[in-house]
């Protein structure tokens, strides 16, 4: 009898890539689907904290439990600055880590890059429970928007597509082109550069004459 039809998780984020290797590991056969090029494409490196007050359970032991390794960075967050309404600073102290920061990108060391890693590392072994990465990576390149034209409108369907005169839509593909220019040859830069100008051309559109006038 043939066996299940393998489970298809949308999106290759630290949630998607955890339950897939999870699920890989336990013996079920799982494709991952993403649109994007890369994992972590909405990041440059950022720092993030996974809070540990919600749960009894300490973030190091469920990460243990489900079988994800820490191939990532993860340091323990046990103290804080606070200020009040008059800026004066309090600074609290825990014994027990109440949060754990970590990094996001594509950059090594990231929990994207490190998650990726081990999914990979089920799919190189080829055995029962195949993690299934073909999809993602064929989906990537069928799906690439790094186009000037396809930045501006990524980033105006962000804003629900407002009607901008021909002299803004001008700007901002003269910003795209600059940006993207300036990326040059560096690997790194021409990865990141096309996610982090779409950020920065819908903060342009929030701020352009067309939508301050709305």
């Amino acid at each position: 009898m043939p066996g299940p039809s393998p489970i298809r998780i949308a999106g290759a984020g630290p949630s998607g890539l955890a339950a897939a290797i999870v699920l890989a590991r336990a013996g079920r056969a799982v494709e991952v689907h993403e649109a994007k090029r890369d994992v972590g494409m909405r990041f440059i490196g950022d720092l993030q904290v996974i809070e540990a007050a919600s749960e009894s359970e300490a973030v190091p032991d469920f990460l243990d439990r489900i079988g994800i390794e820490r191939n990532f960075y993860f340091r323990p967050a046990t103290w804080a600055t606070f200020y009040d309404h008059r800026r004066v600073a309090r600074t609290i102290r825990s014994t027990e880590p109440y949060g754990w920061f970590i990094r996001r990108g594509a950059e090594e060391a990231t929990l994207d890059r490190g998650l990726l890693a081990q999914a990979r590392a089920l799919e190189e072994l080829g055995t029962r429970g195949l993690l299934d990465l073909t999809v993602f990576y064929r989906l990537s390149r069928l799906k690439r928007r790094s186009g000037l034209a396809a930045l501006v409108r990524g980033a105006l369907a962000f804003w629900h597509h407002p009607a901008l005169t021909a002299h803004t839509h001008a700007a901002l593909l003269a910003f795209a082109r600059a940006a993207l220019a300036d990326a040059g040859k560096e690997s790194w830069k021409r990865k990141q550069y096309p996610v982090m100008t779409q950020n920065a051309l819908r903060q342009l559109i929030a701020v352009s004459p067309e939508l301050q006038t709305a």
